[in-house]
């Protein structure tokens, strides 16, 4: 899932947001929100034939409707203040439900990172791009799988924030 850097009106504010929605999120949205009612409603007995379903059908429907509820209001983002010297990291539901502030002496540097990941279907590599320092680390993105798109994000907020670029990517 690639991130939007916006510079809006302020300079001096970098924001990184993860789109709304992109791919992976409407293909899970569809899925919840398809199977989600259909089962919700076989369980209920709504559907023509549908008498004598097991209770788990509504529950489970009703749970697959609020993940795709979920996938859709979800957002997170990262806004790094230069005047300030803070970097924020924010998760919400409509409204933020989770922040942390950081202070810019809090990173050393930017890095780029080469991760070999194993799946069922075979590996493949990713190259998160992340703030560390002595004693934090804020993982800015973790999905991308091109190494010029994370190079690019890790030079853009090490330029931003004055921090150098170690890149381990092999890119």
């Amino acid at each position: 899932m690639r991130m939007h850097i916006r510079k809006g009106g302020n300079p001096e504010i970098l924001v990184l947001r993860w789109p709304l929605l992109n791919f992976n999120r409407l293909a899970g949205l569809g899925f919840c929100w398809l199977m989600g009612p259909l089962m919700f409603a076989a369980g209920m007995g709504w559907l023509r034939g549908a008498a004598s379903a097991p209770l788990i059908l509504p529950i489970l429907g009703g749970l697959l409707a609020a993940a795709g509820l979920a996938l859709l209001l979800v957002r997170h983002d990262v806004t790094i203040d230069r005047r300030e010297r803070i970097v924020t990291d924010r998760w919400s539901i409509l409204k933020p439900i989770k922040q942390e502030v950081y202070d810019f002496s809090d990173f050393n540097c930017v890095s780029v990172e080469r991760e070999r990941h194993r799946s069922n279907r075979g590996s493949y590599t990713c190259y998160p791009v992340s703030l560390k320092g002595a004693e934090a680390e804020l993982t800015l993105d973790e999905s991308a799988q091109i190494a010029k798109y994370a190079l690019r994000l890790g030079e853009a907020v090490g330029n931003f924030m004055g921090l150098s670029l170690r890149n381990a990517s092999g890119g």
